[in-house]
């Protein structure tokens, strides 16, 4: 064969084991590829199932705080207004008995001044008789000292009355108000825990989410930062790869093309002693 169908042939057979060689580059890379795509996948499925567990858990303490709160505030204030409710009763209660009393020593009183009176008027006449005072008015003086007398102890009853309704009162005003002034202590303080309380809560759910979402942010980051360093090292072996089989293809190429030249050199050789012999 001639020097230039040797060369075509061995050209030919590296040819295809150079693109076999090629297409096993391409497809062994191919696959580090996939590999690296499908470890940033995990790793993002990962980050996306531990930021939703942990999300969900935020919100679940949260809730359950809050309710806990809630639950914590509303019973205090119940229990405050129960409180109050039940001095109040006993208070009235107390009130009212006394003030009954009161009414009952009033009427005891007047009826037993009504009484005296009406003994007096009937027979303080029959008295002066007695005595020789019948005439000259004694009589009719007696009579108005007695009316007058009757009055004036009527008078003192109804003033002892008011005076010890007013303690009374007074009594049932100062401890209404000590009790009003505890019931709003007491709410206020109720209401200062349950903001406290939340204001705490809030932070601590607003700085567990930021946290997450700074951790969610950077293992984002990073996995797409790792995906790509990982892809130019799989971009760079397989350039790498194609860029030695090219030269090994060179190499093989040039070796053909002298190996060739230098067996056509020997074969004309060969015939030109042959032909020099024929002579």
């Amino acid at each position: 064969k001639s020097y230039n169908e040797r060369v075509k042939l061995w050209e030919d057979s590296y040819n295809s084991e150079y693109n076999d060689r090629l297409n096993n580059i391409v497809s062994f890379y191919a696959g580090q590829k996939d590999s690296v795509e499908e470890t940033k996948k995990r790793t993002k499925d990962y980050l996306n199932e531990y930021y939703s567990i942990n999300k969900s858990d935020i919100e679940k303490n949260y809730n359950l705080s809050r309710a806990s709160l809630d639950n914590i505030y509303y019973k205090s204030k119940k229990n405050s207004q129960n409180a109050y409710d039940s001095n109040m009763s006993e208070l009235k209660r107390y009130y009212d008995t006394n003030l009954s009393n009161l009414g009952k020593s009033k009427s005891n009183s007047q009826q037993m001044a009504d009484i005296t009176q009406q003994k007096i008027m009937k027979y303080l006449p029959q008295q002066l008789e007695q005595q020789g005072l019948g005439g000259l008015g004694v009589s009719e003086t007696a009579m108005l000292q007695a009316l007058n007398n009757y009055a004036v102890n009527m008078a003192e009853i109804e003033a002892a009355y008011n005076d010890d309704k007013a303690n009374l009162d007074n009594s049932y005003n100062d401890s209404k108000l000590a009790y009003d002034t505890e019931l709003s202590r007491a709410l206020n303080d109720a209401e200062s825990a349950y903001t406290s309380g939340i204001t705490d809560i809030d932070l601590a759910k607003n700085t567990s989410l930021s946290d997450l979402e700074r951790w969610y942010a950077a293992g984002n980051t990073d996995a797409e930062d790792a995906y790509a360093a990982a892809l130019l090292d799989i971009q760079a072996l397989e350039y790498a790869a194609k860029e030695a089989a090219q030269s090994e293809k060179e190499a093989y190429l040039d070796a053909v093309k002298n190996r060739a030249q230098s067996l056509a050199m020997t074969e004309y050789d060969i015939l030109h002693n042959q032909y020099l012999a024929g002579k």
